[in-house]
């Protein structure tokens, strides 16, 4: 038996000798970078009255209206004579759709386009008692803290895209500081120093036009919140109201050359 597992063993050959394995060269995929993406469409200019309000309104914060005496009674009064009302509009629907436009491109709020209505009714001219000129009424001290010229012929104020690029600007800074529409129309009006000492007296940010929150400014700054407030709601539901907002073709205003970057606020 010891023979025959002997001779069993003797009978298989050995293994073949190993021989190594070469890795195959596996050249990477060629990965062409994708192109930029095209950059989104700019919306179409305005050129008609019922595009600015249609607009508009899309961009309003909701919601539009909203319960409140204050803003009831400067409802009434903007109402209390529709013709006058959709005719100074309709006098300045091209301002009116440029502002639009450019509040539109930043992505604020369509509240903010409602101010040159409230501050010199649409009226690039408009001379306020106290210094405030233009479409958007700027205090001299302000205008220079926002990189306008100020004085003469060549008073800024009353170009109606600088002082609008700036008045934007300026609205942009307060609104990163304060949030919501309606405190940065206040710090707008009563400036950012008077609402932050308020808020500080106040021991909160709440912020109501109705209940004269924060307390402690001008009844002018209530009002002025209410007014956009009224505002907002007609451009919202102008029949409800006895509204007929004007629908009129008009031709754009140009785009200017940009002016350079305003800096600065009301302090």
């Amino acid at each position: 038996m010891p023979a025959l597992l002997l001779a069993a063993c003797a009978s298989v050959p050995p293994p073949p000798a190993s021989t190594p394995f070469a890795l195959a060269t596996v050249e990477p995929a060629r990965i062409d970078p994708l192109p930029p993406p095209e950059p989104p469409p700019a919306p179409a200019r305005l050129r008609d009255g019922a595009a600015v309000f249609e607009r508009l309104r899309a961009g309003l914060d909701p919601p539009a209206c909203v319960r409140g005496e204050r803003n009831r009674q400067w409802r009434r009064r903007f109402t209390a004579q529709p013709e006058a009302f959709e005719a100074q509009l309709e006098r300045g629907l091209p301002l009116l759709g440029w502002v639009v436009e450019a509040v539109e491109q930043r992505g604020l709020p369509m509240q903010f386009a409602l101010i040159p209505i409230i501050e010199s009714g649409l009226r690039p001219e408009a001379r306020g008692r106290g210094g405030p000129l233009g479409l958007w009424q700027i205090m001299p001290a302000t205008a220079r803290q926002l990189g306008l010229r100020v004085g003469g012929q060549d008073d800024e104020r009353l170009s109606p895209w600088r002082s609008t690029t700036a008045a934007l600007d300026y609205l942009q800074a307060l609104q990163a500081d304060f949030g919501g529409w309606r405190a940065t129309a206040m710090a707008y009006n009563a400036g950012r120093g008077r609402l932050r000492r308020a808020f500080a007296h106040a021991g909160d940010r709440a912020v109501s036009a109705e209940r004269r929150r924060p307390p402690g400014l001008s009844p002018i700054t209530y009002h002025y919140v209410a007014k956009l407030e009224a505002l907002s709601c007609l451009v919202a539901e102008p029949a409800r109201h006895g509204l007929r907002l004007p629908t009129a073709a008009f031709e754009p205003l140009p785009d200017p050359t940009p002016p350079g970057p305003a800096a600065g606020g009301r302090g």
